[in-house]
């Protein structure tokens, strides 16, 4: 079955093999190396390059991808041997920074890696010379594109969000939108982690709510975000009416339905996950000591992002799609010249039909990051 997505430990992986490869071929390649000189060590050099690459991303955690690819990327840089090495070192270079802020990757995400990577390595030589490594990583790079094109290439990773990313979920994008930045509910929440508290918020009709909870001070007044930090404060939770127009009310003590399965450690998360799932309402749990926000809406759990790395993740999205929205518009191009040519030839279009795929990806890559940038 084809991988859907790659994460830090596949990515590992992935370099392991690629250096095992290159230890196989270093006399293929040393025979290959006629440019500038016949010297003869290029396979030598790229392989203690891979190698120095390799060792410094086995010593990093492999939680995300982005670790992993910095860490091979310095790994190069200090070990690069020969300019064979330092050009191998300015690819990781820019495959790294493309996969900046990725805990995973698909194929759109690979192969805008790839593409970056060969602008650093072209840079770093003063006249580029075709037939070298330099045309490996752009040619390298023009399959990916062609192969994440379809529908499900040989890269084996799709282009829509992962079937289990539950920003897939409508209820939970119109829930995220709620507390997008520039909201009240955002500024709000914004506070409380600034003042290093917690908080946890019921956002739903009060009176269908009113079974839930007990106690607490009953408030019925306008939603303010300087007055919610205040209320956070206090140790019980805050409910919010629907619209997220009034603070209904503050220190309330939850009780749900303790046989509710929960996977959360946290008292707060755990409360949230099940106040959550039994009704169905928003709920907003800020955690006091990591400083973490995540949303609870019926089943799904999403932990947001700081707002610097929201953005930081949609301008890497858009760059991912960028090489994409190119490609349609040159193959449109081609299209109508060809048709020019040779008019009514339908089987023209038969060229084209591969874009398709791909055009109807943009939206849904850059949907489930909209509701976030509110």
């Amino acid at each position: 079955m084809a991988r859907r997505s790659c994460d830090g430990a596949g990515l590992l992986e992935a370099f392991r093999a690629a250096v095992a490869n290159l230890e196989a071929s270093v006399d293929e390649v040393n025979g290959l190396n006629v440019f500038p000189v016949p010297d003869g060590d290029t396979g030598n050099n790229m392989f203690a390059t891979a190698r120095a690459a390799l060792d410094e991303a086995e010593r990093a955690d492999a939680a995300t991808v982005e670790r992993v690819a910095s860490a091979a990327s310095f790994g190069a840089l200090m070990g690069a041997r020969g300019n064979s090495g330092v050009i191998a070192s300015q690819i990781l270079r820019g495959f790294s920074e493309a996969l900046a802020g990725k805990r995973r990757i698909n194929g759109l995400d690979l192969a805008h890696a790839l593409r970056e990577a060969s602008r650093p390595a072209y840079g770093a030589v003063a006249r580029p010379v075709e037939g070298t490594i330099l045309t490996v990583i752009r040619e390298a790079a023009d399959a990916a594109v062609e192969q994440a094109e379809r529908p499900l290439g040989d890269l084996g990773f799709t282009r829509t969000p992962s079937e289990d990313d539950p920003r897939r979920d409508p209820k939970l994008l119109e829930a995220i939108a709620k507390i997008a930045p520039g909201t009240e509910l955002r500024q709000g929440v914004d506070d409380v982690i600034r003042s290093h508290e917690g908080a946890l918020l019921v956002i739903g009709d009060p009176n269908e709510l009113a079974f839930l909870y007990s106690g607490g001070i009953r408030l019925d007044a306008p939603f303010r975000s300087q007055l919610l930090y205040e209320l956070a404060k206090m140790d019980g939770a805050i409910i919010v009416d629907g619209p997220i127009r009034r603070l209904a009310w503050a220190n309330v003590q939850l009780m749900p339905d303790p046989t509710i399965p929960s996977d959360e450690t946290g008292t707060r998360h755990r409360t949230a996950e099940r106040v959550a799932k039994q009704t169905g309402a928003l709920v907003v749990s800020v955690s006091q000591q990591r400083e973490t926000v995540t949303v609870f809406v019926g089943a799904a759990r999403y932990p947001l992002d700081p707002v610097a790395d929201v953005l930081a993740k949609t301008h890497q999205a858009l760059g991912t799609l960028e090489p994409y929205r190119q490609r349609l518009e040159q193959s449109l191009t081609r299209l109508m010249e060809d048709l020019g040519r040779q008019p009514g030839d339908v089987s023209l279009l038969a060229r084209i039909e591969p874009v398709f795929p791909m055009a109807r990806t943009l939206p849904s890559e850059v949907r489930t990051w909209r509701p976030q940038n509110g």
